[in-house]
Formats: C-alpha cells, sequence, structure tokens
C-alpha cells in the first residue's frame, strides 16, 4: 500500500508490515501483534476521515487486522477464528470482503467490526477476490476454482469453462464490471497462466504468453497499460490492453508476489526473500532496493494515491 510516491506499506511474511516514508528506500518493520511465524498475505487501504490512510491486513492464521492511522498502531478485527485468509477487497469504507481456505468468503458491513460467513460450497483454497461495486465480484482459487456474485455475495454461480487442473492466484476486473483476467498456474490441457474474459467470465479464453513459469498478481493503469508478476523473476507487461504481453527483465530470479503502478511509469514489485523492485519508466529498467528484512517473503504492495 503507498500512500502517494514516497509513503508506502508492504505485508510481510513474518507477521508485520513494512513502512517506507521516503519511496522505497528505507523500511521500517511494524509490528501488529501476530507472531514471526504468521504471514500476511494480503493489505488494502482507503483514506480515511481524518486525513490518514484506513489499512486492513489478512493472513494465514484466519487473523484480520485494521489501523486507522495508516499503520502506526493496529488491532485486531478477528484474531484467528476465521479459516487461513489470503486476499480481500472492498468498494466502500465499510464493506470489507475476505476470502481463505476450504472456499471461504467472508463479509464486514460495519468497517471490520463483524464478519459474516458467506461459503461457496468448495473444499479449495480461494486465493483472490475483487469486487467492481456492492453487488457485482468475483473470487479464484485453486483446482480452477472461478465463482461469481451479482447480488453483493448473496449467491455464488460457477462460471463456466473452469480447469480443474489449474490454480489461481489473482483476478483484476475492469471498472465497467465486463472486461477481467485471472491469472495463475496453468494444467496440462490448458498450459496458459492468464485468462480473459469480456463479458464478466460468463466465457473466458486462455491467451499466449512468452513465459510458462505460475503467474502471482496483476495490476493495470487505465484500459492499456498492465503488469503482471510471478515465479522465476516473471514480470510481463502489456500496451495495448492485455492483447499482447512482453517479458522485462529484472536481472533477478525469486518469485514475485505482488505489483502495484501509481501511473504508467512508477511501480513497485514484492517478492519472496525481501525482494524490492521499483521502476520509474514504465518497467523498462528495474532498480532493487533493500527492505531491511533479510530473507523475509513479502506478499502484496498497494499504492494508494490521495
Amino acid at each position: 500500500f503507498f500512500k502517494d510516491a514516497q509513503e508506502g506499506w508492504v505485508a510481510s511474511g513474518k507477521g508485520t508490515v513494512l513502512w517506507s516514508q521516503d519511496g522505497g528506500m528505507n523500511w521500517k518493520e511494524m509490528p501488529t501483534g501476530l507472531s514471526k511465524q504468521s504471514n500476511l498475505e494480503g493489505i488494502v487501504a482507503r483514506a480515511g476521515p481524518t486525513g490518514l490512510a484506513t489499512v486492513w491486513a489478512v493472513g494465514t492464521t484466519g487473523a484480520i487486522l485494521k489501523s486507522s492511522d495508516s499503520g502506526a498502531t493496529w488491532s485486531f478485527q478477528v484474531r484467528e477464528n476465521l479459516q487461513g485468509l489470503r486476499d480481500l477487497s472492498f468498494v466502500t469504507p465499510l464493506k470489507v470482503w475476505a476470502v481463505g481456505e476450504s472456499g471461504k468468503v467472508y463479509l464486514s458491513e460495519d468497517g471490520g467490526r463483524n464478519w459474516y460467513l458467506r461459503e461457496i460450497d468448495i473444499p479449495y483454497t480461494l486465493m483472490g477476490v475483487t469486487f467492481v461495486d456492492e453487488n457485482r465480484g468475483w473470487v479464484v482459487g485453486d483446482h480452477g476454482s472461478i465463482f461469481r456474485t451479482s447480488d453483493g455475495g448473496k449467491t455464488w454461480s460457477k462460471l463456466p469453462g473452469s480447469d480443474p487442473g489449474a490454480n489461481f492466484t489473482d483476478v483484476f476486473f475492469f471498472p465497467d464490471g465486463a472486461k477481467g483476467f485471472f491469472i495463475g498456474k496453468g494444467s496440462t490441457a490448458i498450459p496458459s497462466s492468464l485468462f480473459y474474459t469480456d463479458n464478466a467470465g460468463s466465457s473466458w479464453g486462455s491467451q499466449s504468453l512468452p513465459v510458462t513459469q505460475p503467474l502471482r498478481a496483476i495490476t493495470f493503469i487505465g484500459e492499456q497499460q498492465g503488469w503482471v508478476v510471478g515465479e522465476k523473476g516473471v514480470i510481463l507487461h502489456t500496451e495495448d490492453g492485455g492483447t499482447r504481453w512482453e517479458q522485462q527483465k529484472n536481472g533477478g530470479t525469486e518469485t514475485l508476489n505482488g505489483v502495484f503502478f501509481l501511473n504508467d511509469k512508477v511501480g513497485w514489485v514484492v517478492g519472496n526473500k525481501g525482494v524490492v523492485l521499483n521502476t520509474k519508466d514504465g518497467g523498462r529498467l528495474w532498480e532493487s532496493k533493500s527492505s531491511g528484512t533479510g530473507r523475509t517473503d513479502l506478499n502484496d504492495i498497494l499504492f494508494f494515491d490521495d
């Protein structure tokens, strides 16, 4: 999460949040109350009423954390009663979604004070969730799991064409709710790791890529410029809305887990073993930055331009 080009936060693999106030040149580990054995997987934020950001983070222990002061202090919304969580999303300051193991989907309608189960009847882990408004949302996960809701999560429908041999890790939809992407690890039958729809997921197809590595995260700036990151240091870039993808070299081989861009030039990537990468030219050149965390895995990064 980045409040502006200088200040930002990253979810780490040992229960802490990293905070930078100088554009990622230096990072400070901020304790959250979780143990070092905990793994924070997802982080989201919104502008708060005081001008400070309200930040949520979720982790594999089932904890949901919230900060109302841009991450300076943290409180448990839920400590460990939920299934292991992987991602979260929101549309309004009060309505927040979280997904995780065993098909669990959780909804809070009061800013995280109370959470209600909106279960999908599958035994698999859900890895990604996104909503474009209060009613329309998608979740993806293991064994080809792709589900859609159009009634705010009251009901979920499995999308056609899902490949049970694939494992999906992230989902991205444009604001119109029609065009979107699912990414992850393909199967023997469909080896592609990136899938595209232009009708909200009623039908979708795989896309040809210059790499075969599993993919972990996707983001877009506008409708044309997009980036995907994945295993073995893979960074892919599109300039035409996802029709063609080209690889951007960064000199590394560690798995990259999170990506976000402030604009079509300035972006960040985080990954395993403390990897932090920064670009100021849309990815033509990626520079390595020290996270100060040693070999701790870094799992998610989200910019917030207020």
